[in-house]
């Protein structure tokens, strides 16, 4: 193909997609919108333009998210102007705040400084503008970020965020604040359950011990995350205390968090607390205890596993097939077999489980270089019993 006739194909596309930017229907203009974001031809500029007074605030979305990334300097005027409008919807102010502090530009910092500092401006266009300011370099946003997190006086929503992204931007300085909001007992537990977050993503081991002091917090959602940093920062010392959690804590999300943790941890250790986890109370318990065994990925979970594909939960039972799809062992493929046919399809939960046992049988022959087409009586379904029969009874 020549160059002329890709520049025609080029300019027919384009034709094409700025009419489709004046269609009925919201989703086909977004669509072109989306298609159009790497083209700044002027025709496509000035039809964002006209976009940005669209009755879908989708669209109105989508064409100034793309504004704020052209470099044309007509289409970076209107995305600023966007920003500065309080008249214009919040959450698309605070995408072009985050968009143009992405890319770092020099002429629109101290406005970002600016929104974050005034109380009277949207809490949800001020987190953007903290987002867009978490990109550069510069000291000045770290202490402002601090500034904000130690401020009681300051919108909540807005302390949450500050600590977010005192992690993320790794804020050393911020270390032993963090740790002292954590055991401060005068704190919401909204703002201490993300200081616990933090300090797990935090590239500090000394977290270990402040984060052990909080897991049998009166707060659940305080125990939830702390739980779930313990497993981020991957300290195996944890494993036994994460075991306890995963126990003996009486809140469901809890137990859940600390089965993940466990999976995080990735000490053969915690295969046994696992194994007893498959009875927990809560299918989300059992559900996440079967991801978690999978990570550790040893052959002895094997039969532990059969008996979840019998789980009243039909998420427990999809869950359990796909995991024994991952285990090079062919004795499994029996008990998959007979799920697929005692499985009566009433539901599209029940064909699903269906479906994810017939796609582990598949994995599993596929691995060991056996025909992939079955017959149907391939298996003896009396052998099928007898491997199912010592863990916990018969299909």
């Amino acid at each position: 193909m020549s160059d002329e006739t890709h520049e025609k194909l080029e300019e027919q596309k384009i034709v094409e997609l700025l009419g489709q930017l004046k269609d009925k229907k919201w989703s086909v203009r977004r669509d072109a919108i989306f298609e159009l974001n790497e083209t700044e031809d002027f025709r496509v500029i000035e039809g964002l333009i006209k976009l940005l007074k669209d009755r879908s605030h989708y669209v109105t979305h989508a064409a100034v998210a793309t504004l704020s990334r052209f470099e044309n300097e007509i289409a970076l005027e209107t995305a600023i102007n966007f920003l500065e409008n309080r008249n214009m919807d919040s959450y698309t102010r605070s995408i072009i705040a985050e968009i143009l502090g992405e890319r770092k530009l020099e002429r629109v910092t101290e406005l970002l400084f600016r929104l974050v500092a005034d109380r009277t401006e949207d809490s949800v266009v001020r987190q953007g503008a903290m987002e867009g300011l978490s990109y550069y370099d510069e000291t000045r946003v770290g202490k402002l970020l601090m500034k904000l997190f130690l401020d009681r006086t300051e919108d909540e929503e807005i302390r949450y965020e500050a600590v977010g992204l005192v992690g993320e931007s790794q804020i050393e300085e911020s270390f032993e604040h963090l740790v002292l909001a954590l055991h401060d007992s005068s704190e919401s537990s909204y703002i201490r359950s993300n200081v616990a977050y933090t300090l797990g993503v935090f590239d500090n081991l000394a977290a270990f011990e402040p984060l052990v002091a909080a897991v049998n917090d009166k707060d659940r959602l305080v125990r939830y995350w702390t739980v779930n940093a313990l497993g981020h920062l991957g300290d195996k010392r944890a494993v036994p205390l994460v075991t306890e959690v995963l126990k003996k804590d009486e809140d469901i999300g809890v137990r859940m968090t600390a089965a993940h943790a466990l999976e995080d941890l990735n000490d053969p250790r915690a295969i046994d607390p696992l194994i007893s986890a498959l009875k927990d109370k809560s299918s989300g318990v059992r559900r996440w205890a079967i991801y978690a065994l999978l990570h550790l990925g040893e052959e002895r979970v094997v039969p532990a596993l059969l008996p979840m594909l019998k789980d009243k939960n039909s998420r427990v039972q999809t869950r359990a097939a796909t995991a024994l799809g991952e285990f090079d062992d062919i004795s499994i493929i029996p008990a998959l077999e007979a799920l697929t046919k005692d499985k009566v399809v009433k539901s599209k939960k029940a064909q699903k489980v269906i479906d994810e046992a017939n796609q582990a049988i598949e994995k599993i022959m596929e691995r060991e270089g056996l025909r992939l087409e079955r017959a149907k009586n391939e298996w003896d379904f009396a052998a099928t019993n007898r491997v199912l029969s010592g863990a916990g009874g018969r299909i």
